[in-house]
């Protein structure tokens, strides 16, 4: 996947490719590329959004404690994908 990446500036995933989330517990990676033409003497705008739930902060001496977004979106480690929508939505 990278080496496609550099040579062609992007991945490409068909459509017809299966989706395969990740199990429980298993650590992955993810990548986000854009692209737009602009036209000579034109503006764009891309907007996206990068975001990860990392629930609970644990020091060396064995204290934790939650983050304040949990009181918001919960403790389960599964609101990334709100978090990155409202970061989006501004709200």
């Amino acid at each position: 996947m990278w080496e496609e990446v550099r040579q062609n500036g992007f991945f490409f995933k068909s459509k017809d490719e299966q989706k395969s989330p990740s199990g429980e517990g298993c650590a992955i990676g993810a990548a986000v590329a854009a692209f737009t033409v602009v036209p000579p003497g034109m503006s764009r705008e891309m907007v996206f959004s990068l975001a990860w739930d990392a629930p609970i902060v644990k020091f060396c001496e064995g204290s934790s404690y939650y983050r304040r977004y949990t009181k918001f979106y919960g403790v389960n480690g599964k609101a990334a994908a709100k978090l990155a929508h409202d970061a989006i939505c501004r709200i």
